[in-house]
């Protein structure tokens, strides 16, 4: 992990923050600060503790040495959040759900980790169930996860992250807009939406985020 950060003190008044990454990701960091510095260019004003949404995750600035501002983002294991240092997991989710977006030729749509899905009671991580995107609304990010065995079965709220962090498989399809549907059968992975479709066995790009999520 290698500490990137940009002099936004000496440029804006503005305390300077840091995010940290793998070394291979250092165009991910200056992305991030990219949309700090673009956003406080227009006057905005970040503190300690707050929190900034960047894809589908968010996350929170702690104060650092010399009075910096470190980028902390959600560790993939507990409910409730716990923060760790850095942002590796949040810029990767990002590209990866950007570019299946680009697979189907669609703006991505991201929905908040704070957000709720629709989910099937009869629900497993197995490879066998389907994800449905409607309408967002307020706290719900428009998704339906149901059991490919049975359609029917009761539906109930529950929290987008706790889904993704039971079930990897759902996260590169988060960001695809309403009406988009995904088809987990076996070891193949079919994704439509306007009439587009594509599958994890004529897809480079979702036949690899199938075998990596």
């Amino acid at each position: 992990m290698k500490d990137f950060g940009r002099d936004f003190k000496g440029k804006y008044g503005h305390p300077d923050i840091t995010v940290s990454m793998d070394d291979d990701l250092e165009f991910g960091a200056q992305a991030i600060l990219n949309y700090f510095e673009d956003q406080i260019c227009r006057g905005v004003v970040f503190e300690e503790g707050e929190t900034v949404q960047i894809g589908w995750l968010i996350v929170m600035l702690k104060s650092g040495n010399n009075e910096k501002l470190e980028v902390w983002e959600p560790e993939f294991s507990t409910i409730p959040i716990s923060w760790i240092r850095g942002a590796n997991t949040t810029y990767r989710h990002l590209i990866v759900q950007k570019e299946l977006c680009t697979q189907l030729e669609v703006e991505p749509e991201y929905p908040s980790l704070r957000q709720a899905a629709l989910v099937s009671s009869e629900f497993t991580v197995q490879n066998d169930f389907s994800m449905i995107r409607e309408a967002e609304d307020a706290s719900n990010s428009g998704w339906v996860l149901t059991s490919g065995r049975n359609v029917n079965a009761g539906l109930e709220f529950r929290s987008l992250f706790e889904m993704a962090i039971k079930c990897r498989k759902i996260i590169p399809f988060l960001a695809l807009p309403s009406g988009a549907s995904v088809k987990f059968s076996g070891d193949e992975v079919v994704v439509g939406i306007n009439g587009k479709v594509v599958s994890s066995t004529a897809n480079d790009f979702v036949k690899k985020i199938s075998q990596v999520y």
